[in-house]
């Protein structure tokens, strides 16, 4: 159940995405990335695999918050791993991709505030890395 949906336009064309943070009924929240990725273009996962010089998929909340993350970044949309001659067996996203980040916020946290980070890379090319911030309302 989706408290606030909130849509940035991301800096790299190939990748559209939106923000949620859903609330479970046993009270756990989670903050989820939805993309839509263009065709021919994909996403490292935040364990990428290769030869070490990939650039993860990764959340980050800001500091000071009375927010605690429960987990690290999950995938929750399907994984292709693909063994790249001189890279190694890489993991990645494509297509419609989930990740979400489970989270405890306190009785006080009111927001939720961080950045979303990501590399969009094709099989010729890889585009400059890309942070998105964004910021959640937190609801009963």
């Amino acid at each position: 159940m989706p408290f606030l949906q909130s849509k940035a336009q991301m800096n790299a064309k190939p990748v559209q995405c939106t923000f949620q943070l859903t609330k479970s009924p046993d009270g756990n929240y989670e903050i989820v990335a939805k993309l839509n990725i263009e065709e021919g273009w994909h996403l490292f996962t935040p364990d990428p695999g290769g030869d070490g010089f990939l650039i993860p998929t990764s959340m980050t909340l800001d500091k000071g918050q009375p927010i605690e993350q429960a987990e690290k970044l999950l995938v929750k949309s399907k994984v292709v791993t693909k063994d790249i001659k001189e890279i190694g067996v890489v993991n990645y996203v494509e297509g419609n991709a989930m990740f979400a980040l489970p989270i405890i916020p306190s009785a006080q946290a009111k927001k939720v505030t961080g950045i979303f980070s990501y590399q969009c890379c094709n099989d010729h090319m890889c585009l400059p890395p890309v942070d998105v911030n964004f910021t959640l309302e937190i609801k009963e």
